[in-house]
């Protein structure tokens, strides 16, 4: 069995990521293959809540 975890927060080491770690230890003590993804750390251009767009001069 695979189990991917997605990690949507832009915190890779807040408390969602603990969470989708613990549950994915779990699922691999259990034999299952796992794989877990960090949002932010992916080159995507999502907003981030960084405020840049009402800092800039836009």
């Amino acid at each position: 069995m695979n189990v991917v975890g997605f990690n949507g927060s832009p915190r890779t080491s807040g408390s969602a990521a603990w969470a989708i770690s613990t549950i994915l230890e779990a699922a691999k003590d259990r034999g299952a293959e796992t794989m877990l993804f960090h949002s932010g750390e992916l080159d995507i251009r999502p907003c981030k809540g960084c405020l840049g767009c009402v800092k800039s001069d836009r």
